[in-house]
């Protein structure tokens, strides 16, 4: 399994390793709990498993145990968000790519920064394709994707589900290592 590093950085934005730590933990609730609302909406988990900084020390836990990869988004010191990669493929080396941004950093190119890092990361050790999943109302999350120069794949049916029960479909994108590489030519 790819060891990924503990901090990817580029300019003053910084990727930091979320570790299963309470401090760690803490960040986090922090950061879910003052976008909850906003948050609700999309992530389910939000509302279902996250209600104590302990809840988020549970999950984080779990994921590390999986091989999940987390990074707090961090400029000039202030958390803006989390991305990392919420599924992990060893035999067909794909993951699936997942974040959530406070607030205040909504609009102001964090994201494409952030997933443009952590894209060199996995595809520089040679992993072959990364996805992202986004509830097909969520514009935002759609218009990230393809302006990050995402495949779009294709809507699965009746893929997700709000915790009050109402199912949904979800959108999928793509983007494979030779696509990133043509990038990294044209953009060099």
């Amino acid at each position: 399994m790819t060891k990924f590093p503990k901090i990817i950085e580029a300019g003053n934005l910084e990727l930091r390793r979320q570790r299963a730590t309470f401090d760690d933990a803490r960040r986090m609730f922090e950061l879910v709990d003052r976008n909850r609302p906003r948050l609700e909406q999309w992530l389910p988990w939000v509302e279902e498993d996250i209600k104590t900084p302990e809840d988020c020390y549970n999950r984080m836990k779990k994921a590390e145990e999986k091989g999940i990869c987390m990074y707090f988004i961090v400029e000039n010191d202030k958390v803006l968000g989390r991305i990392g990669f919420v599924d992990v493929n060893e035999k067909l080396k794909s993951l699936e790519l997942g974040y959530l941004l406070d607030e205040g950093s909504v609009g102001k190119g964090v994201v494409n920064r952030a997933v443009k890092l952590l894209e060199r990361a996995a595809f520089e050790n040679e992993w072959e394709m990364i996805r992202i999943k986004c509830d097909v109302l969520n514009e935002r999350s759609k218009i990230a994707a393809k302006r990050l120069g995402y495949v779009f794949e294709g809507t699965l049916r009746r893929d997700g589900s709000y915790p009050d029960g109402r199912v949904h479909d979800n959108l999928y994108f793509s983007k494979i290592r030779s696509e990133w590489e043509k990038e990294k030519k044209k953009n060099a």
